[in-house]
Protein backbone atom coordinates (compact mmCIF):
# COMPACT_ATOMS: atom_id res chain seq x y z
CA UNK A 1 0.00 0.00 0.00
CA UNK A 2 1.21 3.26 -0.82
CA UNK A 3 2.25 6.09 1.50
CA UNK A 4 -0.15 9.14 1.75
CA UNK A 5 3.05 11.20 1.13
CA UNK A 6 3.77 9.06 -2.21
CA UNK A 7 0.33 9.53 -3.37
CA UNK A 8 0.57 12.99 -3.26
CA UNK A 9 3.60 13.32 -5.22
CA UNK A 10 2.04 10.70 -7.81
CA UNK A 11 -0.66 12.74 -7.98
CA UNK A 12 -3.52 10.63 -6.46
CA UNK A 13 -4.46 13.17 -3.66
CA UNK A 14 -4.07 17.17 -3.39
CA UNK A 15 -2.60 18.49 -0.72
CA UNK A 16 -4.35 20.79 1.13
CA UNK A 17 -3.39 24.12 2.65
CA UNK A 18 -5.80 25.95 4.66
CA UNK A 19 -4.26 29.16 4.33
CA UNK A 20 -4.76 28.99 0.77
CA UNK A 21 -7.75 27.45 0.79
CA UNK A 22 -9.00 30.66 2.64
CA UNK A 23 -7.47 33.27 0.47
CA UNK A 24 -9.12 31.77 -2.98
CA UNK A 25 -12.23 33.69 -2.08
CA UNK A 26 -10.72 37.05 -0.79
CA UNK A 27 -8.67 37.15 -4.04
CA UNK A 28 -11.50 36.67 -6.49
CA UNK A 29 -13.11 39.63 -4.29
CA UNK A 30 -10.12 41.52 -4.53
CA UNK A 31 -10.63 40.91 -8.91
CA UNK A 32 -13.93 41.79 -8.78
CA UNK A 33 -13.41 44.94 -6.57
CA UNK A 34 -11.16 46.82 -9.75
CA UNK A 35 -12.84 48.93 -11.44
CA UNK A 36 -11.52 47.35 -15.12
CA UNK A 37 -12.51 43.93 -13.70
CA UNK A 38 -13.26 41.48 -17.13
CA UNK A 39 -16.10 39.05 -16.05
CA UNK A 40 -15.55 35.26 -15.65
CA UNK A 41 -12.16 36.14 -14.73
CA UNK A 42 -11.45 33.65 -11.48
CA UNK A 43 -8.90 32.14 -8.82
CA UNK A 44 -10.08 28.51 -9.78
CA UNK A 45 -7.37 27.29 -7.24
CA UNK A 46 -3.79 26.51 -5.98
CA UNK A 47 -0.67 24.30 -6.14
CA UNK A 48 2.04 23.72 -3.87
CA UNK A 49 5.72 23.97 -5.57
CA UNK A 50 7.93 21.47 -4.34
CA UNK A 51 9.02 24.00 -1.79
CA UNK A 52 5.33 23.88 -0.80
CA UNK A 53 5.20 27.39 -1.68
CA UNK A 54 1.20 27.93 -2.45
CA UNK A 55 0.79 29.11 -6.44
CA UNK A 56 -2.39 30.39 -7.46
CA UNK A 57 -4.02 29.32 -10.59
CA UNK A 58 -7.08 31.58 -12.27
CA UNK A 59 -9.06 30.77 -15.39
CA UNK A 60 -10.62 33.14 -18.11
CA UNK A 61 -13.13 32.46 -20.85
CA UNK A 62 -11.23 31.39 -24.26
CA UNK A 63 -13.26 34.31 -25.55
CA UNK A 64 -10.96 36.55 -24.66
CA UNK A 65 -8.98 38.75 -26.72
CA UNK A 66 -5.59 39.36 -26.74
CA UNK A 67 -5.76 42.90 -24.87
CA UNK A 68 -7.91 40.87 -22.42
CA UNK A 69 -6.04 38.25 -21.59
CA UNK A 70 -3.26 41.13 -20.64
CA UNK A 71 -4.96 42.81 -18.81
CA UNK A 72 -6.17 39.38 -16.81
CA UNK A 73 -2.48 38.74 -16.11
CA UNK A 74 -1.86 42.39 -14.92
CA UNK A 75 -5.20 42.39 -12.50
CA UNK A 76 -4.29 38.85 -11.15
CA UNK A 77 -0.55 40.18 -10.14
CA UNK A 78 -2.52 42.94 -8.42
CA UNK A 79 -4.73 40.80 -6.76
CA UNK A 80 -2.33 39.05 -5.63
CA UNK A 81 -0.03 41.60 -4.41
CA UNK A 82 -2.67 43.59 -2.86
CA UNK A 83 -4.00 40.61 -0.94
CA UNK A 84 0.13 40.33 0.61
CA UNK A 85 -0.27 43.72 1.50
CA UNK A 86 -3.31 43.21 3.26
CA UNK A 87 -2.14 40.15 5.15
CA UNK A 88 0.97 42.68 6.30
CA UNK A 89 -1.00 45.29 7.80
CA UNK A 90 -2.65 42.12 10.69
Amino acid sequence: MNSIRTMVEEGALKEIHPGAEHDLPRLNDILKSYENYIPELIFNGYELDSNKVVQFTYDHPDTYSYEEEQLAKELVKKAKLDLDEMKETL
